[in-house]
């Protein structure tokens, strides 16, 4: 049911700014921090525990608040937002799927390991943990840049960043890191078009009930 099909909505004011403080603000404020990763090819995939760390299903965003249900009651009345979120949930799975097995693929690959093992005995002059192959698998899965000083590989990870990067290139692993951009590329759409679903939405409701889209506080 949308509400252009409603001639007059089953709510009122108080759900529609419920909605607005509760769901569709804080979800956008998320998606935005989403799709600013997605852009930058970054998908804060993390190995212990197989999803992303900052890209996620769109409830996820809203558990804090405890009001998902207001969320729900939202889709209800709006059909195609209901919709796109399927879809990004979809794809946020996918990602982390296809995130996992090129991990997987790294791990098993000798002349991987064997990199990490020279670039460690190189500047540490030790052998590297399963710890510390894993981290590094991590970083490369995430095509991360430069590491900040709090990250303990971030010396190795920064030396031979270019040369363990280029693994991704390797005959065996090439089609599953192109097959991971590709679906980081169709979630940023999809991301993109459920915050033009979710703006439109709000920017109707706020006409039809007076009600400022965001806080009157929260503006400068």
């Amino acid at each position: 049911m949308s509400v252009s099909s409603v001639a007059t909505p089953p709510f009122g004011p108080n759900i529609v700014r419920a909605w607005f403080e509760t769901a569709i603000n804080p979800l956008l404020s998320g998606l935005e921090s989403e799709a600013a990763l997605l852009r930058n090819g970054n998908f804060s995939w993390r190995w212990h525990t197989g999803r992303m760390l900052a890209i996620m299903p769109v409830r996820s965003r809203l558990f804090s608040y405890g009001r998902a249900a207001n969320f729900d009651q939202f889709l209800r009345f709006h059909e195609e937002s209901a919709s796109v979120c399927e879809k990004h949930d979809r794809q946020v799975k996918e990602l982390a799927e296809s995130s996992q097995d090129l991990f997987d693929s790294l791990l098993t690959d000798q002349d991987f390991r064997a990199l990490v093992s020279d670039s460690v005995q190189a500047l540490l002059e030790d052998e590297p943990s399963p710890m510390m192959t894993e981290w590094i698998a991590e970083h490369v899965v995430n095509g991360s840049g430069e590491l900040g000083a709090h990250y303990v590989i971030a010396p190795l990870w920064n030396k031979f960043r270019d040369q363990l990067l280029a693994v991704r290139l390797a005959p065996r692993h090439n089609f599953l890191s192109e097959k991971q951009e590709e679906i980081g590329r169709n979630l940023l759409q999809t991301v993109t078009d459920l915050m033009s679903c979710l703006t439109d939405a709000r920017q109707s409701l706020s006409l039809k009930f007076d009600i400022p889209p965001e806080p009157l506080e929260t503006r400068d």
